[in-house]
């Protein structure tokens, strides 16, 4: 297994793979490939990327990887941002003088937006936002069909926005919840296992670590995050 890239964490990790009886995908990185291309980079302002892409260095989500990315390739004017913190499963927030910019979920990042992407705002004013791009990670489909034909019930619980979640769960035909924060999901995984289900949870090891840790067993992706 470890010459195919396979870690194994415990000594009990197969055994409980193989009670598994229920599945729950994360989508960002797991199911997809987790290298999402930005759809509007031409649209951006250069100075509110150079905000974006500064704080998004500091993150290893993949929409944050992508807007660091686009920050280098456009060489947006490098800005320096006091107090970032990272938020799990909603954003990064960051301060240059007296105003507090956010970049994030948009129902995070300010009021009244609950549209897809990545949004930028500036004490609480809505800036500009990222729209992505992400392909299905080669595999996905015979990996799901593979489950389910064993007889698994499997399901995705993303942290996205609906629009993003539903596209990728109706490729694979699957049931789906979408913009389910990182607690949302201990606790969907929690109820499952009230019910008897043993849960077998498949993610990355960021946003997704306590869900990983609430599942009879689990598996992180090692190319959505760092181990």
């Amino acid at each position: 297994l470890f010459e195919r890239g396979i870690m194994i964490k415990g000594s009990g990790a197969l055994e409980r793979l193989a009670e598994a009886d229920h599945v729950v995908f994360d989508k960002t990185g797991t199911l997809t490939k987790g290298a999402p291309d930005l759809a509007d980079r031409g649209a951006i302002d250069p100075e509110l990327l150079g905000i974006a892409a500064a704080m998004a260095a500091h993150s290893r989500h993949p929409y944050a990887q992508a807007i660091a990315a686009e920050g280098r390739a456009r060489e947006a004017r490098t800005v320096v941002l006091t107090d970032l913190v990272e938020q799990a499963g909603a954003g990064l927030e960051g301060r240059m003088g007296d105003v507090v910019y956010r970049l994030g979920r948009p129902d995070w990042t300010h009021t009244g937006d609950t549209g897809p992407g990545v949004a930028l705002s500036a004490n609480g004013r809505h800036l500009c936002s990222f729209r992505f791009r992400d392909e299905l990670r080669p595999g996905a489909r015979e990996a799901v069909a593979a489950l389910v034909a064993k007889g698994l019930s499997v399901e995705i619980l993303s942290g996205d926005h609906q629009e993003a979640v539903q596209r990728v769960a109706a490729s694979l035909n699957l049931p789906w919840r979408a913009a389910v924060s990182p607690a949302e999901k201990v606790a969907h995984i929690a109820a499952l296992t009230a019910r008897g289900a043993r849960v077998l949870m498949v993610g990355d090891g960021l946003n997704d670590a306590p869900a990983l840790a609430a599942a009879h067993v689990s598996m992180a992706t090692a190319s959505a995050a760092d181990v």
